[in-house]
């Protein structure tokens, strides 16, 4: 059980590394778990590794055999990828998601006025902060959608993006 410092010498953690320069997620410098990776910690060293291993080829399987994809665009081998996983979940510490969870929605925002703006009254192009011809020339503006107001006042219906840190 992981309290306040390494993991067990024998544990499914005990192997665990991080190419240097990396940020490492669940570890301080000195070995120390991240005090919000306790509790996930301790959830993996008492599932095993035979356990998880086993979890997730069954994880995987499942989203194979459900058609579980995504598509890299201007990728030839970009349409139908089976979907990615990670059986070990990220744990982001209260703060730093709180900070996160801001900014992202700020950003999501930010993406709905702009569209707003762009099927309304295009003061963005109007005043050159967008050229007309990036707008105008993509095949999937809707130019039918024009001073149109959605029912529900939200031109951004979904928004997905990935997150990454720096070393």
């Amino acid at each position: 059980m992981i309290q306040d410092a390494t993991p067990a010498p024998n544990g499914i953690l005990a192997n665990y590394t991080v190419e240097p320069g990396v940020f490492d997620e669940m570890f301080l410098p000195n070995d120390v778990v991240r005090p919000h990776w306790k509790e996930t910690a301790n959830a993996l060293e008492q599932l095993g590794e035979s356990e998880l291993l086993r979890a997730s080829n069954e994880s995987r399987r499942i989203l194979r055999e459900n058609g579980v994809t995504y598509n890299v665009y201007n990728d030839p081998k970009g349409s139908g990828r089976t979907w990615s996983f990670d059986p070990i979940p990220l744990v982001i510490a209260d703060q730093e998601f709180r900070a996160l969870s801001q900014a992202l929605a700020e950003r999501a925002e930010i993406w709905d006025q702009i569209l707003r703006d762009l099927y309304g009254p295009r003061d963005l192009i109007r005043t050159g902060v967008i050229p007309p011809e990036i707008i105008d020339g993509d095949k999937r503006y809707l130019r039918p959608c024009r001073n149109l107001l959605p029912a529900h006042r939200r031109f951004l219906n979904t928004y997905a993006l990935d997150v990454a840190r720096d070393p």
